[in-house]
């Protein structure tokens, strides 16, 4: 299988940057990520908001731009941002339902590199990939939403299952 967004990925090595589709983009350790987390809930943040919250702004944006820059349905657009996070190292993700009429999005992602980074846990620990999950509702399909992760590798599930509802109906 071809990985498109790697295929056009450009570099700018005079400013630093890789970007796609003029959207910058950047490479980080997933031990880098690890610290980052346990470095919020040693100064007493809660990590699941504050990524939830990161990913958010990042999923409304992402997923407008793409799906204008490419002439994409809304529904084509969470399809292309799903397919998009597994070719820049998220994890192999699959849209597992989107049911417009319901107003409900469930993603399932298996190889998540936050389970992965932060190991065993007692709680889901995928915040980011559901707040960019959230902020693709909101930005694409124009939800407010309510957003979970039903079971995480980290749990010891075998994927991580993002459930994203409208709010109220």
């Amino acid at each position: 299988m071809e990985n498109s967004v790697l295929r056009e990925l450009t570099w700018d090595p005079e400013a630093g940057r890789l970007l796609f589709k003029d959207v910058r983009y950047l490479l980080i350790r997933l031990e880098t990520l690890a610290a980052i987390y346990r470095g919020m809930l040693t100064l007493g943040a809660s990590p699941a908001e504050v990524l939830y919250q990161a990913g958010h702004a990042g999923g409304v944006k992402s997923g407008t731009h793409y799906r204008q820059v490419l002439g994409l349905s809304a529904e084509e657009a969470v399809r292309f941002m799903a397919q998009m996070g597994g070719q820049i190292g998220w994890g192999s993700m699959r849209v597992a339902a989107l049911d417009l009429g319901r107003r409900e999005l469930i993603l399932e992602v298996t190889g998540s590199p936050f389970a992965e980074a932060l190991g065993p846990s007692a709680e889901p620990v995928c915040h980011l990939i559901r707040g960019i999950f959230g902020g693709v509702a909101v930005g694409v399909l124009g939800w407010a939403v309510e957003a979970r992760e039903e079971s995480c590798v980290s749990m010891g599930a075998q994927k991580c299952v993002f459930v994203i509802r409208s709010k109220g109906g």
